[in-house]
């Protein structure tokens, strides 16, 4: 058995670690994890819709910005072609070889007039105005009155050649090479104009604005890490950014931004004036930026708490195995009688709840069977000795019957003797007849009575004998020879020693107590006075069988052994009134 126990517990100790594992983890891990996956979504919606928001509401400022300067330059080109007396001044002095003082002051007045222009605004580079003439002159806010070929910027009139039937306002980008071409290229976006009379082309107005000014406005706005502003003209040409992306020298369109199969967030915006489109991109690595570092940090707190929840697992699992082992090495020195080993008083869990409930347990069975082995004991004993009282007991009987007759053929009828002898007879009859067997609760009566005529003889009838009882109680069982020590103690102890006649009642009723008869035997003797009722409840409770009030003693030892310490005598009991004595049994019928 021992064995067994040991051997079925190993078996299941894997599945002990992997229940308290599974225990641990779920109410811990569980929620970690749906609420690091629930931070990870909301997270990202959020950045994501913030980007969103940022990057429209920075396209929107920047094409505002951008834009601002291109319609301001709208109302520098009006200013410069609102006269037409000057305009048509200038065409003349263009084409003309020959210029007088006044065409010299005219063209100082104009030159002033786009230098002032051009100096009062950060953003232009330089204003040209060209009416078409055979000299290849035009008049430039740099130098005054200029000669197309001895310029150093060229590439303005072959723009202007190129595009000047087709279109009536343009921009390009441009690089300006100053005097000399040892110093460094110019960008600009030159914006052109063309002046038409009747549909004839006479001339352009060109305005050349750094591009640079326009990249420091982009440049300007709060953006997000590798956050890129890009603006492109209509057939997807870089135009200028927010800052210098090596990849886009390299690149002309648009799509071919997604270099290295990088993934981007493109938000676009229209421009007003031009064909131009203003684009934000962002990485995306930006919006799952956070995302990450949360799923980092959910990743290792998960996998911390596994091993958390595996060490606490483990811990749990030996301690409980400890605690389970003991158990089981109590049980089995209980089942083989051994003595008990020493267990841990400090334990307060409901492994040592357990231990204390088996230890108890234990002790309250080896109490029941040594109370049980006692019992047994003395059952014997009683047994014995009424087997070896059987001998004279039957010579009396024998003898009395002899007795009976005899006295019945002297006299030639019945007379107080052989009454006498009549009950005697049937005492002893009583009392020989199955010693061990239980009769019923009308047999107990009538013996009794067959006692009490004897006694009321002998006492000359001192005292009156009450029967209260119920007829459906009758029937029960009960041992035999209850009622007459009971008896004999009232008649002995109580009315032999008054000097006036008692009387006796005898009840028996049915007990409020469920299943229970209450049996009880009434006097009105003498009585016990305080401390002598407290000596003869005393030995009753010691269970003495010897000494005074023998028949008390004797009859409450049966049936504390036949029914149990419920059936014990009670005794109430008043100096000169009398004493009660009353017990109960179990309902029992054959």
């Amino acid at each position: 058995m021992k064995n067994n126990n040991f051997e079925k517990f190993e078996v299941k100790n894997s599945r002990f670690f992997i229940k308290n594992l599974v225990i641990f983890l779920i109410p811990v891990i569980l929620p970690v994890l749906i609420l690091g996956l629930f931070s990870i979504y909301i997270t990202q919606e959020y950045l994501q819709e913030n980007i969103d928001i940022h990057n429209q509401n920075l396209l929107v400022q920047a094409k505002s910005q951008v834009e601002n300067v291109f319609k301001e330059t709208e109302s520098i080109y009006q200013s410069l072609i609102s006269n037409p007396e000057i305009n048509n001044n200038l065409k003349r002095i263009l084409e003309s070889r020959n210029l007088s003082p006044d065409d010299y002051k005219l063209i100082r007045f104009l030159n002033n007039s786009i230098s002032s222009q051009a100096r009062s605004r950060d953003y232009i580079h330089s204003i040209y105005i060209y009416y078409e003439n055979s000299q290849g002159t035009f008049l430039s806010s740099n130098q005054g009155l200029s000669y197309q070929n001895s310029f150093f910027d060229t590439s303005w009139k072959k723009e202007y050649n190129n595009r000047k039937e087709i279109d009536q306002k343009w921009m390009t980008y441009r690089r300006i090479y100053p005097e000399g071409h040892n110093n460094p290229a110019e960008e600009v976006f030159s914006l052109y104009w063309v002046n038409r009379n009747s549909g004839s082309v006479e001339g352009t107005v060109v305005l050349n604005i750094y591009s640079e000014y326009l990249k420091n406005i982009l440049a300007s706005f709060d953006t997000l890490k590798e956050q890129k502003l890009i603006v492109v003209d209509n057939e997807d040409n870089l135009l200028f950014s927010n800052q210098r992306l090596s990849y886009l020298d390299k690149m002309n369109t648009l799509y071919k931004l997604r270099v290295n199969d990088e993934q981007t967030i493109i938000d676009q915006e229209n421009s007003e004036i031009f064909d131009w489109n203003y684009y934000s991109i962002v990485p995306e690595d930006i919006i799952y930026a956070a995302p990450i570092e949360i799923t980092k940090i959910l990743i290792f707190l998960l996998i911390f708490l596994v091993f958390l929840g595996l060490f606490v697992s483990y811990y749990l699992t030996k301690k409980n195995y400890n605690r389970i082992t003991n158990i089981i090495e109590i049980i089995n020195h209980a089942e083989a009688g051994e003595e008990l080993p020493e267990i841990d008083d400090d334990t307060d869990d409901e492994y040592g709840y357990i231990t204390r409930e088996i230890i108890e347990t234990f002790i309250q069975n080896s109490y029941l069977k040594l109370q049980m082995s006692e019992r047994n004991y003395k059952q014997k004993t009683l047994e014995l000795l009424a087997l070896q009282s059987q001998i004279n007991p039957h010579f009396l009987y024998n003898t009395l019957e002899t007795i009976y007759w005899k006295v019945f053929q002297f006299t030639g009828s019945t007379n107080v003797t052989t009454k006498m002898i009549e009950n005697l007879s049937d005492i002893l009859k009583y009392s020989l007849h199955s010693p061990r067997k239980k009769v019923t609760i009308n047999e107990e009566i009538k013996h009794t009575r067959s006692y009490l005529e004897i006694q009321k003889i002998r006492f000359n009838d001192r005292f009156k004998v009450k029967w209260e009882y119920d007829s459906s109680l009758i029937d029960n069982l009960i041992i035999k020879l209850i009622l007459q020590p009971l008896v004999e103690n009232a008649i002995h102890y109580g009315i032999s020693e008054k000097n006036e006649n008692g009387s006796i009642k005898i009840k028996i009723t049915d007990s409020k107590v469920k299943d229970k008869i209450k049996i009880s035997i009434i006097d009105s003797g003498v009585g016990f006075n305080k401390q002598r009722l407290m000596e003869v409840k005393a030995a009753l409770l010691e269970g003495k069988t010897g000494g005074d009030n023998i028949g008390l003693r004797n009859t409450n030892k049966r049936l504390i052994l036949m029914y149990g310490e419920e059936a014990r005598l009670h005794i109430r009991s008043k100096k000169d009134f009398g004493t009660a004595v009353y017990f109960y049994i179990p309902r029992e019928k054959r």
